[in-house]
């Protein structure tokens, strides 16, 4: 493996993201046949807040590909100290799985925001959630895309699992999870044809999620 620097001696990043992505190693790179997809995948000792993943990749792509219709995606690693357990890791990494999450979808991002989270047994995370139509449509997925950041991502060995509470929405909750879960199922059937997404290699579907 080379540091990420060696690799790409032309980027120019800020201060604080050149000090992170200087301690990272390049594990591998691979693009499309068509050249305008890019998939970096790194490894690094130190935690990256996600929006410096994001700016790095649109930095990435502004300075190296100008006027190149290319994408960049990164796949971070890490290989952490054995001072994080995964509820230090939650309290310190837990605003990048939230923007990280808004990326890929808001009913995700609005489930996992509104969690309460605990760790009953070492190694056991439990995700409480507001009982509503989206968060038990969508619970296998979050904790699907969960388990590959704490688990693939960052080496632990948690078990993740699911627990409901009574809600505290207002008159109109019921109504907004209705309409939710329609357009949940509208979208779906537009896109899929009734069938559920198969995860693919981009993003927090890919294989690697990392």
């Amino acid at each position: 493996m080379k540091k990420f620097f060696d690799v790409f001696p032309s980027l120019t990043l800020e201060d604080k993201a050149r000090d992170l992505f200087a301690q990272v190693e390049v594990e591998r790179i691979s693009a499309t046949k068509r050249k305008d997809f890019l998939r970096i995948y790194i490894l690094s000792e130190r935690l990256i807040e996600k929006e410096h993943i994001l700016k790095a990749e649109e930095t990435m792509k502004r300075q190296l590909f100008p006027g190149f219709p290319m994408v960049i995606k990164i796949y971070e690693k890490y290989r952490l100290s054995s001072q994080y357990n995964p509820e230090k890791f939650t309290d310190l990494y837990r605003n990048s799985i939230l923007l990280e999450l808004k990326e890929y979808s808001p009913v995700e991002y609005n489930v996992f925001k509104h969690a309460d989270i605990s760790y009953p047994e070492e190694n056991r995370l439990l995700l409480t959630m507001e009982d509503s139509v989206p968060a038990r449509s969508r619970a296998d997925e979050l904790v699907r895309i969960l388990d590959k950041i704490y688990n693939e991502r960052c080496g632990f060995r948690v078990d993740i699992g699911v627990d409901y509470k009574e809600s505290k929405a207002g008159k109109h909750r019921e109504e907004d999870d209705l309409r939710i879960a329609r357009q949940i199922a509208e979208i779906s059937a537009r896109a899929f044809g009734g069938r559920p997404a198969a995860g693919g290699e981009d993003g927090i579907s890919g294989a690697v999620m990392p």
